[in-house]
Parts: structure tokens; C-alpha cells; sequence
């Protein structure tokens, strides 16, 4: 029998549910959620003493997400999931940048498929370390076709399973063409964690690209090795994990990275993350800085937190076609924070 959701049990949700999503619209064979946020963000502040862009502005940003569900037959569901960010001030009226759009089915047992913008395989590893809400995680190659791997035209496929104290993740992507300066890709993971009041977890990922005859010079055909190791809960305690990616390139010069994270979560909703980053080039240093996250929920749903970037040792340059080290700017990358008001719903 069906059972809608009344809109004034669903605002109801909206306060004190999940900050997630709110389930808007249940019945036996389907279910529809919505959810999003809005954020207040006291941004651009420079601390290098050389940079030359003193500005502080105040920038609103705005997301919508919807994800749907239906049963087409016992133990299968079709899905529909999308994100957008959306214009959240007048200068950006009109502004609708996706995030993910993706449409697939979704079993009891064997896990889901889907089609459409999604993450790849390869996130199963990369997400061990990406922990911070904006910044950090720039010691890798996986996010050179698309921003944070929200890659258009994917193939996905997922599966998961907990049991006893034990947490099993697999993920095999086919990149389409429908990606920009991209003619075709995979990606496969797997990642193992064990233990129940302080797991600790591996995590491996494959990645090729080859890129298109008309694609820009930066690009080149890759693949990427990928692993990460964690230990303990990111939402409760002590957390810290390690990632170590090397990419070897067609014609570019190899790239290898790594990242440390750590961070603590407090029962009061205090929670303190710290991020190193390193990326190297041959013999050029692309990247060195420690980002760090220092947050507090109000509730479930509303949270402040300021984010802060701190160069380490001085960048190189490379040359984009073949990767080769140009010279050294002699300083270090630019120092910058930011302070935060955010509404999940």
C-alpha cells in the first residue's frame, strides 16, 4: 500500500533528519530524496607576504541533489542519482554546473550499475586521503580530465559487503568517449577493511586513459597505480591514513605522489583534519603544502569550518607537452585560508 510522505513531516525532516537527504515521497516499491546545501564562505585571503591579491570576499555557493529509487523485480531497483551546483548570488543567476547525473540499477546482492557522470573505480583508493570538504588532495594525476573525477560517459560498477567486523569493496569503470580529450579508459579497485573499534583498511586501483588525437599537449595516454592504507574512523576518533600513486605517462615524464592525512572527531562535533601533499615530476617538485580543517556542527545539519593551505619547499615548473623541468620559481606555493558557514539539508 502506498504511504506518501505529507510535506509538513517531510520540512520536519528537513530540520532534524539526516543532513544528508530527506525522503520525501516512500512507498513499497519506490522512494524519492532530496537534499543539498548552502554555504557562506569568507574566502581569498591571502597570507603570503608576496602575493599581490589582498581581497577578502564573501561567496555563497548553493547545491540540489535528488536521488530516486524503484523495484522493477525482487532483489533489483532502477536508480537515478544528480547533483548540481547552482547559482547562490545575482552575478551567478542562471548558473548550473553538474556534479553528477547518473541513471543504473541497484541489487540486494551483486552490488550496482550505472551510466552516466559519475566518480570512477579508482576513488575506492583516492578517497582514503581526499577527506578534507574543499580542499587538499593534489598529489595525484586522477583528477586531470575532470574536477575531483566526475568524469561524463562512465560505465560503473560497485559492490560492497560488511560482515563480521570485515568490509569488502570492489569497482570496475569503462571510460566512453564522451569524456573531453578522452577516447576511452578503465579503472578497477578493490579495497579490505578489518576490525571493529579500530579498522584498519587497504586499498588498491588501476587506471588507464588514452586520450584523443585532438586532445591539448598537456594530455597524454597514462596509467596510474594507486594505494592507500587507513586506519580507525573519520567520524569518530582517531583517523589517519596514507596514499602513494604513480602514474607512468606515454611520452611525459613519470609523476609520483604522495599524501598523509590524520585527524581526530570529537563527541562534541569538533573534528580536526590535517592533509600533506606532495607531487613530483622526474626531479621537479609540482606540489608540497599541508592543508589542515578545523570544524564544528551545530547539528546534524548546519556546521562551521575554516580550511587553510600552507606552502612547503619551493614548486618547479615543467614544460606541459613533455613534462621536463623548466627551472624552479625558488618559493614555495601560496598560503591561503578560509572560514565557512554551511547548511546540509
Amino acid at each position: 500500500m502506498f504511504k506518501k510522505i505529507a510535506l509538513a513531516a517531510a520540512a520536519g525532516a528537513l530540520l532534524a533528519g539526516s543532513a544528508n537527504a530527506a525522503v520525501v515521497y516512500q512507498s513499497e516499491s519506490a522512494k524519492l530524496q532530496l537534499g543539498g546545501r548552502l554555504d557562506a564562505a569568507i574566502n581569498s585571503v591571502a597570507l603570503s607576504e608576496r602575493a599581490t591579491d589582498k581581497k577578502v570576499e564573501l561567496v555563497g555557493t548553493a547545491r540540489f541533489r535528488v536521488a530516486a529509487e524503484s523495484a522493477i523485480t525482487d532483489g533489483v531497483k532502477a536508480l537515478g542519482f544528480g547533483e548540481w551546483q547552482i547559482g547562490a548570488e545575482t552575478s551567478h543567476n542562471g548558473q548550473w554546473n553538474t556534479r553528477f547525473a547518473y541513471v543504473g540499477f541497484k541489487t540486494d546482492d551483486y552490488g550496482q550499475l550505472t551510466f552516466g557522470q559519475n566518480q570512477p573505480a579508482a576513488v575506492i583508493a583516492l578517497s582514503a586521503t581526499d577527506i578534507l570538504i574543499d580542499w587538499g588532495a593534489k598529489a595525484t594525476t586522477s583528477y586531470e580530465f575532470a574536477a575531483k573525477a566526475r568524469q561524463e560517459g562512465l560505465v560503473d560498477y560497485r559492490y560492497k559487503k560488511s560482515f563480521n567486523n570485515q568490509a569488502l569493496k570492489l569497482g570496475l569503470s569503462y571510460q566512453t568517449a564522451g569524456l573531453d580529450n578522452v577516447d576511452t579508459g578503465v579503472s578497477v579497485a578493490g579495497g579490505y577493511e578489518y576490525g571493529e573499534y579500530f579498522p584498519v583498511g587497504l586499498n588498491l586501483a588501476y587506471d588507464y586513459y588514452r586520450v584523443s588525437n585532438t586532445a591539448p599537449a598537456k594530455y597524454d595516454d597514462k596509467n596510474a597505480i594507486t594505494v592507500s592504507l587507513t586506519g580507525g574512523d573519520l567520524t569518530a576518533g582517531f583517523y589517519a591514513a596514507g596514499l602513494y600513486q604513480f602514474t607512468d605517462y606515454e611520452h611525459k615524464k613519470n609523476v609520483n605522489g604522495f599524501e598523509l592525512a590524520a585527524g581526530y572527531t570529537w563527541d562534541s562535533g569538533v573534528q580536526f583534519l590535517l592533509l600533506y601533499n606532495q607531487k613530483n615530476q622526474d626531479s621537479a617538485r609540482l606540489v608540497s603544502n599541508f592543508a589542515g580543517e578545523l570544524s564544528y556542527k551545530f547539528n546534524p545539519n548546519f556546521r562551521a569550518y575554516v580550511e587553510a593551505e600552507i606552502g612547503v619547499g619551493d614548486i618547479d615548473t615543467v614544460d606541459a607537452a613533455t613534462g621536463k623541468k623548466i627551472g624552479s620559481t625558488h618559493e614555495r606555493s601560496d598560503d591561503k585560508v578560509a572560514f565557512h558557514l554551511q547548511y546540509n539539508y
